[in-house]
């Protein structure tokens, strides 16, 4: 059942064109040699191998979740990225987080934006995915673990000529396999699934890029809705302290469609 929103506005498209323009000036600044400029291809750039690509959308998710927490309890979590999550055999460095001053995590957010081999790697790289998501659901079941990716129109790996190949990518296989990993609702079970998931298909060889609408068709994995629904989940589990005064259910439904029947005056928390 498709998610209504009811904690903020959702992300706009403008909001979305800014931050996808910011990301492929990063890919295109290019680098000085012997003073001449060289121009950086999207799948063999240092920025995608480092992280400052997807750092954008580290740094907008941060802005997100900084704007949707607004009750009192804003006072008492740390809104970070990059922190060390301690897991039940090892640590685990996170994109995103909000973390309770006293307590681990409360929402943690994991971020990709692959450009090269994306068909090629998808069991891989999400074999990685369900790792990362028990071990988190086994140390915190109440913690609500969040995925996003940003995706490029056509695969940027490259052919031994050193031309890109511009291979297609099939977004309704990967899209199948990620409707089947989200929307956890049950904190004693389903460990190897996340909470919320989106992604989100641009063509970087338009300026400004060009945001992809055919993909997702289930609109659960929506970009626009996903910070929203983070924090509307989290203020599901934490009832006695939720984290907005907006989105606060008072009968009706909650945000996966259930019957809600949490009683919470908002002014408490404006």
């Amino acid at each position: 059942m498709f998610w209504q929103r009811n904690v903020c506005m959702p992300i706009t498209r403008a909001e979305m064109t800014k931050l996808f323009s910011a990301m492929q000036a990063v890919k295109k600044k290019g680098t000085t040699k012997k003073g001449v400029k060289t121009k950086r291809t999207f799948g063999h750039d240092p920025s995608t191998r480092s992280g400052e690509f997807a750092g954008g959308v580290e740094d907008f998710g941060i802005a997100q979740l900084e704007k949707g927490i607004t009750s009192t309890m804003r006072k008492k979590v740390e809104i970070e990225r990059g922190k060390d999550v301690y897991l039940t055999r090892k640590t685990k460095n996170m994109d995103c987080g909000v973390y309770l001053e006293r307590g681990g995590p409360s929402m943690l957010i994991s971020v990709k934006s692959p450009m090269t081999s994306i068909d090629k790697n998808v069991g891989s790289r999400f074999e990685e995915a369900l790792g990362d998501v028990f071990t988190l659901h086994e140390k915190y079941p109440f913690c609500v673990f969040g995925f996003v990716m940003t995706l490029p129109m056509v695969d940027h790996a490259k052919k031994a000529d050193g031309t890109e190949a511009g291979n297609s990518i099939n977004f309704l296989k990967l899209e199948r396999f990620l409707t089947t990993i989200t929307n956890r609702t049950d904190t004693d079970k389903d460990y190897m699934k996340y909470e919320h998931l989106a992604f989100v298909v641009v063509d970087w060889d338009s300026t400004p890029p060009k945001i992809f609408d055919t993909y997702p068709k289930n609109p659960d994995l929506k970009f626009e809705y996903f910070f929203d629904k983070m924090i509307a989940t989290a203020n599901e589990r934490n009832s006695y302290a939720p984290f907005s005064e907006l989105g606060i259910h008072v009968g009706g439904t909650d945000a996966f469609g259930r019957p809600c029947n949490i009683q919470i005056d908002p002014k408490k928390f404006a």
